[in-house]
C-alpha cells in the first residue's frame, strides 16, 4: 500500500469519506482477504538505491486479513525502523475488538485528531485501509502513535517470521569505513543484481524461497543492525558486501502480497 502519495500541506485525514456507522463489520470476517492495514507510506524517490524493498509495505505496518491472521513490523523512530523485524500472530477476539474501536473501523470520522506536520518534522503520511477506504493524514496522530494502532502490542505477542525472504541487490559507493560482509547464501549476489539506471522502483525485488538462505538473510540483516548499533555511524541504510562495491536490503516475504512483486494494494 505505498508509493508517493503526493499529500504536503494537507490538514486532517484525507479520503476518509464513506462510512457513516450505520453498520457493526468485523474485522475478522472470514475472508481471506487483508480486511485492515496501517502503514506510513514512503515513496520510491525518498529512499536510497537498492533499499526500495524495504519500503515497499510501508514502515511500521500492520495488515490484518479475514481469518484474524496479523503481520506487524517493530515500531520504531530511529535510524533503523526500515529494518526492524517482523512479527505475525492471530488475534484474539478481545484484541479484535479493541483493534475494532481503536481504528473506529465502523466510522472513520473517529479517527484520531491528524496534526499538520511542519517542515522541519515533516512524516511520510499515514494510511488506514478498513476494507472500504484508505484515509491519509500526512502528520503527527493525537494518539501514542508509536503503538497506534495496538501495534507494540501485537508485537510484543507476536511469533518470528520464518518463511521466504526479498532481496535487492545492486552496485554502489561504499563508504571506507564501512564493515564488509559476506554475502550469506551460496548463489552469487550477482544473481539477483539491479539496474538501477532507470531510478529506484518498488516491486523488483528477487523472492528466495530456500529455508536455509532465507534464514541466513535473516539472521545477518538482524546482525548487521546490532553491529550498527553498537557503533554508531557506521551504518549506511544498506548492507555491504563482498565482493566491494555490490550492496543489498533485505526483508521477510508476506503471504498476502503479489508473489512476482512482493506488492499489496487494496481492492480497487
Amino acid at each position: 500500500m505505498n508509493g508517493d502519495a503526493g499529500l504536503g500541506g494537507t490538514r486532517g485525514w484525507s479520503g476518509a469519506g464513506g462510512d457513516t456507522g450505520a453498520e457493526t463489520r468485523r474485522i475478522c470476517d472470514g475472508s481471506d482477504e487483508i480486511r485492515l492495514a496501517y502503514e506510513r507510506s514512503v515513496g520510491a524517490g525518498q529512499v536510497r538505491a537498492f533499499t526500495a524493498v524495504l519500503y515497499e509495505l510501508g514502515a511500521g505496518f500492520l495488515y490484518v486479513d479475514g481469518h484474524c491472521h496479523y503481520w506487524v513490523q517493530q515500531p520504531s523512530n530511529d535510524e533503523y525502523l526500515a529494518w526492524r523485524p517482523y512479527r505475525e500472530g492471530v488475534l484474539t477476539a478481545a484484541q479484535e475488538s479493541l483493534l475494532h474501536d481503536a481504528v473506529s473501523y465502523d466510522n472513520v470520522s473517529g479517527l484520531p485528531p491528524c496534526l499538520p506536520g511542519t517542515s522541519a518534522s515533516d512524516k511520510p503520511p499515514a494510511l488506514l485501509w478498513n476494507g472500504r477506504t484508505v484515509s491519509s493524514c500526512p502528520g503527527d496522530l493525537d494518539v501514542g502513535e508509536a503503538d497506534w494502532p495496538m501495534r507494540s502490542a501485537l508485537f510484543d505477542v507476536g511469533a518470528a517470521m520464518s518463511g521466504p525472504m526479498r532481496v535487492e541487490v545492486g552496485q554502489d559507493i561504499v563508504p571506507d569505513k564501512a564493515t564488509i560482509y559476506t554475502w550469506p547464501i551460496a548463489s552469487p549476489s550477482a544473481n539477483y543484481e539491479l539496474d538501477y539506471a532507470s531510478g529506484q522502483q518498488f516491486g523488483k525485488s528477487s523472492l528466495v524461497a530456500d529455508p536455509t538462505d532465507a534464514e541466513a538473510l535473516r539472521a545477518l540483516a538482524a546482525q548487521v543492525v546490532a553491529d550498527a548499533s553498537e557503533k554508531p555511524g557506521l551504518f549506511f541504510d544498506f548492507i555491504p558486501v563482498e565482493p566491494r562495491g555490490y550492496v543489498f536490503a533485505t526483508r521477510d516475504d508476506l503471504p498476502f502480497t503479489d508473489r512476482s512483486t512482493g506488492l499489496w494494494a487494496p481492492p480497487q
